[in-house]
């Protein structure tokens, strides 16, 4: 899923399996990619048009204020607060540059711990910011996208198993959204049911999350028949943890899409980020992998650890892994090819299931920039692999959503944390009009 969650709080974990298949797999998928493109293969299409291109909105229902410890209680009205503002001249600048929808996300634990009267007032809220999006002419994505800011309702918590105390109560919350969803206009209104699904750990747990999965859409259904629906994969949502999961009980319904996340390779999207220690001093890392040699990103390795207050016994630990990272990274040869065999892989999984691409959608990629106090990626490399990613999409038919409007982290796609101007590369790297500043 998401490389990290960030907050003006607290950011979310990394951590999961690359996915690129081995090279006779690959060929069978290339193989189903050549019928379905010469119309070998009738596909099932979904009935969407509003989601093409996308950007999530992370800073307007997440990270809902805390009363504080040892409660755990959170602040009623939730996301009242000046940092929770939903501007109208965001989403007019949003639609302005090109993009045709908004994945917002949604801190479930407010609808979760209120109850009566205070449960009815947030789930109001919710649908006041659906339509401000929806009046300024966007589409929207309801993306249930759980955080680690309390121990109760980090998704490790929720998907407690099919008949799990806390998964039951996140069933009977969606179906709540759902219905209240569903007088809106249903072509240009969607629910995901789960952001990155936090089940991991091979066919056992794709078929506990599928479980899990198929329970959320019966109970969402008996209240919204029609109302678009998006699934993931285990596995945190990633490519492999989509193309793990059986869509059978799911293809027949046009009003289902399927997601997934790309962050390949975390060792170049990543630098600089803080949430994981290997990747904290990785600096100038290069992309593709063979644009420039290695010895920069180590070199930039050695004075970042050295000017670290971390323990030298920790820091050379550190060091080890990044190290051992970066090699491998240069040795990779990783590339646009790369990037293109990753969506040839998904658009495959699709095929075999008779789905149109279009029911494929990526709900987050982004890199780390470099801009304010942030030192991600260089601009020029930055540029090439969001570039590349967006057109691999495109050729494969497959709607995007980039991460992430604004917001705290390195990878908000303004020239500032305070701004609300569309940086004017990540534009261009996006196919996007030139920006323009908010009225």
């Amino acid at each position: 899923m998401t490389p990290f969650d960030a907050s003006p709080r607290r950011s979310r974990q990394v951590g999961w399996s690359e996915f690129v298949s081995a090279s006779m797999r690959r060929i069978c998928h290339c193989v189903l990619v050549a019928q379905f493109l010469s119309g070998g293969l009738s596909l099932v299409a979904g009935a969407q048009t509003h989601f093409r291109r996308g950007v999530n909105i992370h800073h307007a229902l997440n990270w809902a204020a805390l009363v504080g410890s040892p409660d755990q209680r959170y602040v009623f009205p939730p996301f009242a607060d000046r940092s929770h503002d939903l501007a109208v001249a965001d989403l007019r600048a949003i639609r302005s540059a090109g993009f045709d929808f908004v994945r917002m996300t949604v801190d479930p634990g407010p609808f979760l711990q209120f109850q009566g009267a205070q449960r009815d007032s947030a789930e109001g809220i919710l649908l006041n910011r659906v339509q401000i999006v929806l009046d300024v002419g966007l589409a929207v994505i309801v993306d249930i996208h759980p955080n680690n800011q309390t121990a109760e309702y980090k998704a490790a918590a929720l998907a407690d198993g099919v008949d799990g105390k806390r998964f039951s109560a996140y069933v009977s919350m969606l179906a709540r959204i759902a219905a209240r969803l569903r007088p809106l206009d249903r072509s240009r209104v969607a629910l995901e049911i789960m952001n990155e699904p936090p089940v991991r750990g091979g066919s056992e747990a794709d078929a506990a999350w599928e479980r899990m999965l198929i329970r959320a859409y019966a109970a969402i259904r008996q209240r919204a028949p029609n109302l678009t629906l998006i699934v993931s994969g285990a596995q945190a949502g990633s490519a492999a943890g989509l193309m793990g999961l059986n869509p059978r009980p799911f293809v027949a319904d046009p009003a289902v899409l399927f997601t997934f996340h790309y962050y390949e390779p975390y060792t170049f999207t990543h630098q600089s980020t803080d949430q994981v220690d290997a990747f904290r001093w990785l600096r100038n890392v290069p992309y593709p992998a063979s644009e420039r040699s290695i010895h920069g990103a180590m070199t930039a390795l050695a004075a970042s650890a050295s000017a670290s207050p971390v323990p030298i016994a920790r820091r050379d630990e550190i060091l080890t892994q990044s190290r051992a990272m970066l090699n491998q990274y240069a040795k990779s040869n990783f590339n646009h090819r790369t990037i293109e065999a990753a969506f040839d892989s998904l658009t495959a999984w699709a095929a075999r299931y008779r789905l149109a691409p279009s029911r494929v959608l990526l709900g987050e990629f982004g890199v780390m920039r470099t801009y304010g106090h942030y030192q991600g990626a260089e601009n020029a490399d930055r540029v090439r692999w969001l570039s590349d990613v967006r057109i691999a999409a495109e050729s494969h038919r497959i709607p995007w959503a980039v991460w992430v409007y604004k917001g705290y982290g390195g990878m908000a796609i303004v020239t500032a944390d305070d701004s609300s101007e569309i940086d004017p590369l990540t534009a261009r790297a996006l196919g996007l009009n030139a920006p323009t500043r908010p009225n």
